[in-house]
């Protein structure tokens, strides 16, 4: 017996593509490992990757920009309060005995307002959510009238009491967030800036540190290992403040809840007035339309009625008269239809008091 068939030769394994170069090419095309498809898939991942990290890295580079700006506008804002705070406290109480002294609260309080809606508006762009303004009308009655509502408003205390505490509170907060960033900042580029602005007479202590390449280079990776640890800390700093502020400029629970009411009650008022104009449309479209066309068809069966009371043996004249009362008794219901939809008096008198 023949032994089993030798194996094809080089060309012949070429040619079926199994083995050779161009087999494996087909084979690593097929799988998408080595082909274009495969190489496409890989950068497109890539890519997505490096896309979806540079937008958190910017993210997280916009919100500490954000909240270092926050924190270092608030020291400026903080001394004006403290200011302002100690004058008008000052004021008020020399004015207290004189009859000057309604006017001075009204006037110390407008200015209190005034720095309250900035602070609101400076948390309100920080937070990227507005704070609502909690005061309530003072009316437009005698000069007292106003000082004494004005004074009651809970939101009067909450403001003078933000901004005496805003001092002792913002200054630490922009101190302890920009010193630390610009620290981090300044280590992660000292290559950069020692170089373009070098220190000969640097002190020993850090003479090897920003006189050296290698000194300057470390230094630079401390401060780019700072950086992410320095933006958490600002960010807290940050959101630290403005929750202290946003509780205390936010209206509280009794006048969210009036302004729930008075929203519910403005909402219910423009729901019936739409409501009794579409009844009205309702009322306005029958009475001239279904109404006059039966008062109209009513007119034509009396003429045909009336031609036809010569002939009182016709047929007809029977069902000229049958529908003439029917007719008559789809317009009384109609009419009173018409009436319950939207009664006169409504029209008079007007909704009930709500």
């Amino acid at each position: 017996m023949n032994g089993p068939p030798a194996p094809p030769a080089g060309p012949a394994r070429a040619r079926t593509g199994r083995g050779g170069p161009a087999g494996r090419t087909a084979a690593r095309t097929r799988t998408g490992r080595g082909g274009p498809a495969g190489r496409t898939a890989a950068r497109t991942r890539v890519g997505r990757a490096a896309a979806g990290g540079l937008r958190r890295l910017t993210g997280v580079i916009g919100r500490t920009v954000r909240a270092l700006a926050y924190l270092a506008l608030g020291a400026p804002v903080a001394v004006v309060a403290l200011a302002w705070t100690l004058v008008s406290s000052v004021l008020l109480l020399l004015l207290a005995p004189t009859q000057l002294a309604p006017r001075a609260l009204l006037g110390a309080t407008a200015v209190n307002r005034a720095l309250a809606r900035c602070e609101r508006r400076r948390l309100g762009w920080y937070s990227h959510r507005p704070v609502p303004v909690p005061y309530q009308p003072a009316g437009a009655g005698p000069v007292r009238a106003r000082a004494a509502a004005v004074f009651r408003d809970p939101a009067t205390r909450r403001d003078a009491g933000w901004l005496a505490a805003l001092f002792p509170v913002a200054l630490p907060s922009m101190l302890l967030g920009v010193a630390p960033a610009a620290l981090a900042v300044g280590l992660a580029t000292a290559p950069a800036w020692l170089w373009a602005v070098p220190n000969p007479n640097a002190p020993a202590l850090i003479a090897p540190i920003v006189g050296t390449w290698p000194g300057r280079c470390a230094a630079a990776v401390l401060g780019l290992a700072l950086l992410p640890l320095v933006a958490r800390w600002v960010q807290t700093l940050a959101r630290g403040q403005g929750g202290l502020a946003r509780l205390l400029l936010r209206p509280d629970d009794r006048q969210r809840l009036t302004a729930l009411a008075e929203r519910l009650a403005s909402t219910r008022a423009r729901v019936v007035d739409a409501q009794a104009a579409e009844l009205r449309r309702i009322e306005r479209d029958l009475h001239d339309g279904a109404q006059a066309r039966i008062v109209a068809a009513g007119m034509t069966l009396a003429l045909a009625g009336r031609k036809l009371r010569g002939r009182p043996d016709d047929p007809v004249r029977a069902d000229v008269d049958l529908a003439r009362r029917q007719l008559d008794g789809a317009l009384a219901e109609l009419r009173h239809l018409v009436r319950g939809i939207h009664p006169p008096i409504l029209t008079d008198r007007g909704w009930p008091p709500r």
